[in-house]
């Protein structure tokens, strides 16, 4: 639904929301009534800690510091909203140009500079379903 609309009002609304869901998770397992839930995710969270790089800097760099900066500062960390476009020579040997707008959204900052945020987002997903599996193991 984010990535088929055009409509920048509700790709933001969509994008808060899940970025603030991505948050909660954290919350959300830090605050279980069950005790092996708690000390799970503590365990957990304590070796991100250690890390913070690899797998966990998508937890630090990404779900904590996108939330934190969009709650806090009404701050996105990509860019959706800007004019981009591809300058390219057709087969006829004329100048195109192509609206890349809604296609690319660019990281602007950090270590995923660059990178498409959806994507990013992506791996985000993958990342807690990978950590909340190794937490249900353990």
């Amino acid at each position: 639904m984010m990535e088929d609309s055009e409509n920048l009002q509700l790709r933001r609304i969509l994008w808060v929301s899940m970025m603030a869901m991505l948050r909660t998770i954290a919350d959300t397992l830090d605050r279980d009534p069950n005790k092996k839930v708690r000390q799970a995710y503590q365990k957990a969270r304590k070796s991100w800690e250690q890390e913070r790089t690899g797998s966990a800097l998508i937890f630090f760099e990404f779900i904590v510091h996108e939330r934190n900066n969009i709650i806090h500062e009404w701050s996105f960390g990509h860019s959706d909203d800007e004019d981009m476009n591809l300058a390219f020579m057709s087969e006829n040997s004329e100048l195109e140009v192509a609206d890349l707008t809604d296609i690319y959204w660019p990281m602007v900052s950090g270590p995923f500079s660059g990178t498409d945020a959806r994507d990013v987002a992506h791996e985000a997903i993958n990342w807690w379903r990978h950590e909340l599996k190794k937490m249900e193991i353990s």
